[in-house]
């Protein structure tokens, strides 16, 4: 997981507390997994994995080069944001142990964030709209929301089914993260519709949505799989 630039920033984000907390944010099932430390409401650092495979001894170790990175000793770190998911059992699992042993380590809260509700709150499209991200090499979870708030049920699919959809559905605003950006143009052929490209660091979501929204509850893990491998 290398190091991107410590000044990570990124637009339509709105209404975050104005808050001096460090808050240390793991996404570990998507992509390689990735984390980020937002301070004041606001990103500082982060670090995107380079592979689709999520290893737990790798997590620590990552954590550590951030905060050096950033100038940040453990005992600084406020509270602990990580992903419930949706995502895979293997990755949500390295993530959700290394929160909660890092939590009871430091003695610092932990904060339970949906991903999709956390990419959702940084949109302002004005209109409905899908989220899609990689679920491993080859498979896509969305969730369709619409311009009011109200979201509906993670689904899992093939590249192809993903297009049939969009190019099928009322929800024409997409957000997808840039990894499944360059699958699905080759399927979209002469489509109009546009893909919007989501930030590749989502632990960064995952903090600004802890910022704002600092809900201490349960660990209640999102796991998905496609129905064909059920």
């Amino acid at each position: 997981m290398p190091l991107l630039s410590d000044n990570l920033t990124f637009g339509g984000f709105r209404n975050i507390a104005d808050s001096r907390e460090i808050i240390l944010a793991i996404e570990s099932a998507i992509a390689g997994g990735s984390l980020s430390l937002i301070q004041n409401g606001e990103p500082i650092a982060g670090a995107c994995g380079d592979s689709g495979v999520s290893r737990a001894e790798d997590l620590i170790p990552n954590i550590e080069s951030l905060l050096d990175s950033a100038g940040i000793l453990r005992d600084q770190v406020d509270s602990i944001a990580i992903s419930i998911g949706p995502g895979s059992f293997t990755g949500l699992r390295i993530g959700l142990s290394t929160a909660i042993g890092l939590s009871a380590a430091l003695d610092k809260p932990r904060i339970s964030t949906p991903l999709f509700n956390a990419i959702a709150s940084s949109l302002d499209v004005g209109r409905d709209f899908t989220i899609a991200i990689p679920i491993g090499r080859s498979d896509i979870c969305y969730q369709q929301f619409d311009r009011h708030g109200a979201e509906r049920t993670p689904i899992v699919a093939s590249d192809l089914e993903f297009v049939e959809y969009i190019q099928t559905t009322d929800y024409n605003f997409v957000a997808c993260h840039p990894n499944i950006i360059g699958r699905l143009r080759p399927h979209l052929g002469s489509s109009e519709l546009r893909l919007h490209t989501l930030n590749q660091c989502l632990a960064e979501y995952v903090g600004l949505y802890a910022a704002k929204d600092p809900v201490r509850g349960p660990l209640d893990p999102i796991y998905v799989q496609n129905p064909r491998f059920g």
